[in-house]
């Protein structure tokens, strides 16, 4: 993923962040089907190929949500946007 990620986002400067992400969409759709041809016939090979499709996929992904996420804002709310969200802390019962 680490070197997956460093690839697309050189490959996003290239061709663009949208492209990028609809490759990063496309991985998916052979695991999945995969998954499902595994449960009814038993191939394995397939899950292999799913995998590994999916592990591409997902590297460009990633890649393109970050730029997304980090580039989404105004100048002056740049990465906000990539911060995990926090719960509010829940609140304690009012004793009697």
């Amino acid at each position: 993923m680490v070197f997956g990620c460093t690839i697309f986002g050189i490959i996003a400067n290239r061709i663009g962040i949208k492209k990028v992400l609809i490759i990063g969409t496309l991985g998916y759709a052979p695991y999945s089907a995969s998954l499902y041809v595994n449960n009814r016939y038993g191939t394995e090979w397939f899950v292999l190929f799913g995998g590994a499709t999916c592990g591409i996929a997902a590297s460009a992904l990633w890649a393109s949500e970050g730029a997304v996420a980090l580039g989404y804002g105004d100048v002056k709310d740049r990465g906000k946007f990539s911060k995990l969200p926090r719960r509010p802390a829940p609140r304690q019962p009012d004793s009697l």
